[in-house]
């Protein structure tokens, strides 16, 4: 694991990124995002505050309407941050934004919009949408 000096020394930080593994769907081994390489000691690092979750209404929109891979998902489509692949793995919750602990969260979320409404044409440039974390800086 990299140095954690930041949240170590109680400094104010936020993670923000991508976790990679290579993982297998099927038949197939696929170079792609994880969520289970998040799960470890960075969400659960008690300088970290992972307690809220980005939403958007546009990642639940296009889960239903995409089905395939997204249909057997246990997880809630609000979360997903990725449009990936409707065979398979579907859409997923890739993408993070972690502030340290010391930093009150005011908002998240995702830039997912639904079809027809403002941004959504913009959406395409990328597999991977963007996510979004307001805080509250502490008074010096």
């Amino acid at each position: 694991m990299p140095p954690q000096a930041g949240i170590v020394t109680g400094n104010r930080v936020a993670a923000a990124g991508m976790p990679r593994r290579i993982i297998r769907f099927g038949a197939g081994t696929f170079p792609i995002p994880c969520i289970t390489v998040a799960r470890g000691p960075l969400l659960e690092h008690p300088g970290i505050d992972a307690s809220v979750t980005p939403t958007a209404d546009g990642g639940e929109a296009a889960a239903m309407t995409q089905g395939g891979a997204n249909a057997a998902h246990r997880g809630n489509p609000r979360f997903d941050t990725a449009d990936f692949n409707d065979t398979a793995p579907g859409n997923l919750r890739v993408d993070y934004v972690l502030p340290s602990a010391n930093l009150a969260v005011v908002a998240a979320g995702v830039f997912w919009p639904m079809e027809g409404h403002p941004g959504a044409a913009s959406i395409d440039a990328s597999d991977h949408r963007l996510i979004w974390t307001d805080v509250a800086l502490p008074a010096r």
